[in-house]
């Protein structure tokens, strides 16, 4: 009789430093989907647990995604320095704003 034996495999793992991520959107006006709120921004700042905006504001509306460079259908301006900070833990999605 011919049985299937399953055979555990042996799987190697490295890490290596590659260009990408985040910090590449440094200088750059972006765009956090969050768990609970959007954000936009200038990303001027990024260490090991939060990303730092400039002339930031809340999205409560985003409009077409297609259009959202152009401005949000709802948004806000945070504080009268403005600047926001972000903890990576809520962060979903981010993309650069074009």
């Amino acid at each position: 009789m011919k049985k299937l034996v399953e055979v555990p495999v042996k799987v190697e793992t490295k890490v290596v430093d590659e260009e990408g991520g985040l910090i590449t959107l440094l200088g750059k006006r972006v765009f956090f989907h969050c768990a609970n709120y959007n954000y936009a921004g200038k990303l001027t700042g990024v260490n090991e647990n939060q990303a730092e905006l400039s002339e930031a504001e809340v999205v409560f509306e985003t409009g077409p995604y297609a259009t959202m460079s152009k401005g949000f259908k709802l948004s806000e301006r945070v504080s009268s320095t403005g600047k926001l900070f972000v903890r990576f833990s809520a962060i979903e999605a981010y993309w650069e704003l074009t």
